[in-house]
């Protein structure tokens, strides 16, 4: 790499590059190589390298770290609550979910159709966040895309594999951010999948429900005032407090004015 000047520190030598109104600097330590706009930050990393010290205290960091795949075209280590950092990677993703209180390693892998972005994160039972609420659900392959609109801006996906562990965990939640809900029961629904998405001027939610036999929900009427559109009849609904309170996690606070039903979906 060609540089326009350079310095020394510590026997070290540092780089620098002005390119497009923008200084950076730039050093080699053994196999790497660490670039970046502010040289406090390169004489640092430095003096940790030469010193054999840990620059960061978090083990989380380190342990995914040495969690990520290599074979991937980049990887990154971003500290979640460096929101303003996330923002600039996705700033048009509104239902992009909070990534927890410390570090986020994301994988980039590139086709030639796109790219995708495949996140390990690691939750914290003492520390109030929304992703608690995966905690203890298998992996399940989300189904909910097949209704997503072509005008869509933005789709977030939650498989449920136990809706009790569900229930239990957003109990927890809700107690520890003091969210006002009085009871909460998501056995009248049973619902296994729900998707949040959100258009430019929307937002609406899908619940799959496999099996509903007895316990269809009360606050949507199977018949009677009802309207229809097109093969689709609606009705008004008034949405339980503690759905209501769960569908705010991720994304603008919900209240739909609507529902629908279509063979085992129930669209808000």
């Amino acid at each position: 790499m060609r540089y326009d000047s350079s310095r020394e520190y510590s026997g070290q030598h540092i780089g620098i590059i002005d390119k497009g109104g923008k200084t950076f600097y730039s050093t080699q330590m053994g196999d790497f190589e660490m670039l970046s706009q502010s040289q406090l930050v390169i004489e640092n990393g430095i003096r940790n390298f030469q010193n054999q010290q840990r620059g960061i205290s978090s083990t989380a960091f380190y342990e995914l770290a040495e969690s990520m795949n290599d074979n991937l075209s980049a990887n990154f280590l971003v500290q979640s609550q460096t929101d303003r950092l996330l923002r600039r990677f996705f700033p048009d993703t509104p239902l992009f979910p909070d990534t927890g209180r410390d570090w986020l390693e994301m994988g980039l892998e590139v086709a030639e159709s796109g790219f995708n972005l495949n996140g390990v994160v690691f939750l914290n039972d003492s520390i109030p966040d929304g992703l608690n609420l995966v905690r203890n659900q298998k992996p399940q392959v989300g189904t909910l895309s097949k209704v997503v609109p072509s005008n869509f801006v933005a789709f977030l996906n939650l498989p449920v594999d136990d809706l009790s562990e569900l229930e239990v965990n957003f109990k927890r939640l809700v107690r520890r951010i003091n969210l006002p809900v009085q009871q909460i029961d998501f056995s009248n629904l049973n619902f296994n999948e729900i998707a949040w998405i959100k258009t430019e001027k929307d937002q609406s939610v899908v619940f799959r429900i496999d099996e509903m036999e007895d316990l269809f929900p009360s606050f949507v009427s199977a018949a009677g005032d009802s309207k229809k559109y097109r093969n689709f009849s609606y009705s008004k609904i008034t949405l339980p407090s503690d759905l209501s309170a769960l569908l705010g996690i991720f994304g603008d606070p919900l209240q739909p004015q609507w529902g629908a039903w279509h063979e085992n979906l129930l669209l808000l």
